[in-house]
């Protein structure tokens, strides 16, 4: 991850021996800063600029123009902890898709094992709800926008089958599934990941790559997937793809398993 906690030494350096100095911080001082609610949200602000400077968020909501779903719930898995460089430019961008697709705050629901207090107090004051145990696909099939940022492949592969008998409900951000497909060898992907590999072969859902972010590597081969409208017209289904810079699935961005 991006963000290492600084912890106090017990090691003594040079010059370093004096006590009580006046206005000196310690490395605990730091840490309180670097952890707390307000340092979180200036980083966010700065995420947000970022975005702004290379009119991303614009960028994704042309392409996400020509579609108009509606979603009443948002479930974000995988996230990570919130402080790290790239999960908090994964936040910022779930704020952005919030407000894009009108989802309430008190309908976004944030799993992550990771989490320590701190995120979770954090997204709570955000009015978001947070669960303490793994949630059950079955009861997030319907109206859900599903935010995956860099999960695990077996991740992927567990909600696609609980959306395997309602495929047309199933809409999810997240890494590019195709690329599993493509780089994975046919053997290897139909027996780890069969319903990845079922989607992605009967072209179940239509991929909106994302545009390129050159500051961080947040959104490296990230994509929308949504259900095909009309399955049996390629030409209103199939947009414009850009070519992966994926040489190999062994370089998709995952969330540590």
């Amino acid at each position: 991850m991006d963000f290492i906690l600084v912890t106090r030494s017990n090691k003594k350096k040079k010059g370093n021996s004096k006590k009580g100095k006046k206005g000196a911080r310690t490395n605990i001082d730091v840490d309180k800063d670097l952890w707390s609610q307000e340092a979180l949200d200036k980083k966010l602000a700065k995420n947000e600029e970022r975005f702004q400077v290379g009119a991303y968020i614009e960028k994704i909501k042309s392409l996400l123009e020509p579609f108009t779903y509606r979603y009443e719930h948002c479930l974000i898995l995988g996230l990570g902890r919130v402080h790290t460089l790239t999960a908090s430019l994964q936040l910022q961008l779930f704020f952005e898709l919030q407000s894009i697709f009108h989802i309430p705050s008190q309908n976004c629901t944030f799993y992550d094992p990771a989490f320590l207090e701190d995120d979770v107090q954090f997204l709570r004051n955000k009015g978001f709800t947070l669960l303490k145990e793994s949630p059950k696909p079955e009861e997030y099939l319907e109206n859900t926008l599903l935010f995956m940022p860099h999960c695990p492949t077996s991740l992927y592969e567990q909600w696609l089958n609980a959306y395997s008998k309602s495929e047309k409900q199933f809409s999810m951000c997240g890494n590019n599934l195709k690329l599993y497909v493509d780089n994975l060898p046919s053997k290897e992907i139909k027996s780890k990941y069969p319903n990845i590999y079922r989607v992605c072969q009967q072209k179940l859902y239509t991929q909106i790559l994302f545009p390129e972010f050159s500051e961080a590597f947040a959104f490296n081969d990230f994509a929308f997937h949504f259900p095909c409208p009309y399955r049996s017209s390629p030409k209103t289904t199939s947009p414009e793809k850009t070519p992966s810079t994926v040489a190999d699935v062994s370089n998709v961005a995952e969330h540590p398993s």
